[in-house]
């Protein structure tokens, strides 16, 4: 049972998310024979952020298993904005007294720090500024152990700028298996953050800058996942990076598995939703058992 706050993916064991991936599966079967394990049990909802995927596989997971939540999107809808401003902290304190967990999303890394630092109960990180986005990082995994039906020794093609938090928190739940390889294409000049890279004692990461040189390196064959993230323009031109099915079908083994955290990007082509590798909606769906299995993880 866990009983603490999950802001990074390091705030979690292996074992916690096998646990994790194991109740996502069981899960299922409480949706399905409507069982309400979480019965009397009420979610703080807080999204700061815009958010589809993540905010409403929370909300949903949770209802599901017999819950109910309270919440907002916008600090105006709350005393926290104009005219008010009421201190994060304190926000933190009340809000802790009508609810058993808190789900928060929001792109101020500081009002992030603040809330968590005030909270009187667990809280639950949907994504923190260019942080980390820790429960994305569990359904990328389990998405991958899935489809793969592994995570250790195997190769993955990121496609985005390094420090997005999706990846970050990728990155450092790959670290928690054995003998990753993980090539990122990027602009050149990106670079993972230096925190991040310290801790990859299991993951070899490569970046490389243009298609050409990933296609001359001759690694592609070998890559199994291909995960899509974004690519921050600044230097090439918009769609430089996009993976299309001339690339996918010339360049990579047939069983490669496709995902992305989502929403779609200049660098997923929807030519690409008809590849039998593309699992990126499938991974969406499963966002809803993962979230439930953490949810149970706090409280069966």
């Amino acid at each position: 049972m866990l009983s603490k706050n999950l802001i990074s993916i390091n705030d979690i064991s292996k074992s916690e998310i096998l646990e994790i991936f194991d109740l996502a599966d069981y899960s299922s079967k409480v949706f399905s024979e409507h069982k309400l394990p979480l019965q009397g049990y009420v979610l703080g909802s807080f999204f700061f952020q815009s958010s589809t995927r993540t905010q409403f596989s929370f909300q949903s997971s949770f209802v599901k298993l017999g819950g109910s939540y309270l919440g907002c999107n916008n600090r105006e809808d709350i005393r926290c904005g104009y005219p008010y401003y009421e201190s994060m902290d304190d926000f933190a304190k009340i809000i802790s007294n009508y609810c058993d967990l808190i789900v928060m999303r929001s792109d101020n890394e500081e009002e992030m720090k603040q809330f968590i630092e005030s909270a009187e109960v667990p809280v639950i990180s949907a994504g923190c500024g260019k942080q980390e986005h820790p429960t994305q990082a569990i359904l990328d995994l389990y998405t991958i152990n899935k489809l793969l039906g592994r995570v250790s020794n195997m190769s993955l093609l990121i496609i985005g700028t390094p420090n997005q938090r999706t990846i970050n928190s990728l990155l450092l739940g790959l670290n928690l298996w054995e003998n990753i390889e993980v090539i990122i294409l990027c602009q050149e000049g990106d670079t993972i953050k230096e925190n991040i890279e310290k801790q990859l004692n299991n993951v070899s990461v490569q970046l490389f800058s243009s298609w050409d040189d990933l296609i001359n390196s001759g690694k592609l064959l070998h890559i199994n996942v291909v995960y899509i993230g974004e690519i921050y323009y600044d230097i090439y031109p918009v769609n430089h990076y996009m993976l299309n099915n001339h690339i996918l079908k010339n360049y990579f083994s047939p069983n490669v598995i496709i995902l992305s955290p989502l929403p779609r990007t200049n660098e997923l082509s929807k030519e690409i939703d008809y590849h039998q590798g593309a699992k990126y909606f499938w991974q969406a769906k499963k966002g809803l058992n993962i979230r439930a299995g953490i949810y149970l993880k706090y409280f069966k």
